[in-house]
């Protein structure tokens, strides 16, 4: 599946793309360590709570950094200034644009994001950089189902957690295209919703990284 590629420069301008028909979706991934001039167009973008949150935590450059270019990303596809889009949440935590058919969601892990934005689908995506170290067998089995788990431990130990990241990326990103948390859908297989129309698919959106995208058509009344 063809992840879109964006470099520093585009910061400053994003490069055109065709807007999305109902039913598409695009997967966008985005570095989060950038040059000066590119980490203030991007800064620029934000609203006042988001510049609340970015005072409070000057340290955490990655955020305004994935806030931003989540910004402009929403900025083309609907066709206004990023700092004017709307932002909100669900109950469940889950980001959205008010009264619109544009559904996104994002993930970051280390110096990346991965973006998805769609037109009258629902969508969830993660990241999981491959360098992160985890206690595979410990998390496969409070979270997996015994399939799975078994799987897993069945491989040879080099190939172990990058097995342990495919399927946690699989899960999440349903988990998220849902909105609901991720405990409720950690411990069944995660196949098991295809059924109601979800698919799940894992991609690579760059070198080092694993991810994966959850999607289903949207139904309009």
């Amino acid at each position: 599946m063809e992840v879109v590629q964006l470099r520093p420069e585009h910061a400053i301008r994003l490069p055109a793309s065709a807007q999305l028909r109902p039913g598409q979706f695009r997967l966008v991934a985005a570095p989060l360590d950038l040059p000066a001039d590119e980490m203030a167009a991007l800064s620029a973008t934000l609203s006042r709570d988001e510049w609340d949150r970015a005072r409070r935590r000057p340290q955490d450059r990655r955020w305004i950094a994935s806030r931003g270019w989540l910004r402009c990303l929403l900025s083309s596809e609907l066709d206004c200034p990023p700092a004017a889009i709307q932002l909100e949440t669900d109950e469940h935590g889950k980001p959205a644009v008010s009264g619109c058919e544009i559904d996104f969601n994002l993930s970051h892990s280390a110096g990346l994001a991965l973006y998805a934005v769609g037109r009258q689908v629902s969508i969830g995506v993660d990241v999981e950089s491959l360098s992160r170290r985890l206690l595979w067998s410990d998390l496969a089995g409070r979270f997996y189902s015994a399939e799975e788990a078994t799987f897993i431990s069945s491989l040879g130990e080099e190939v172990r957690p990058l097995a342990f990241l495919s399927i946690w990326t699989l899960k999440e990103a349903y988990a998220k295209g849902v909105g609901r948390g991720l405990a409720a859908v950690l411990n069944p297989g995660v196949s098991g919703d295809e059924q109601s129309g979800w698919t799940t698919i894992s991609l690579t959106p760059a070198a080092g990284y694993i991810g994966a995208v959850a999607v289903r058509l949207r139904e309009v009344a």
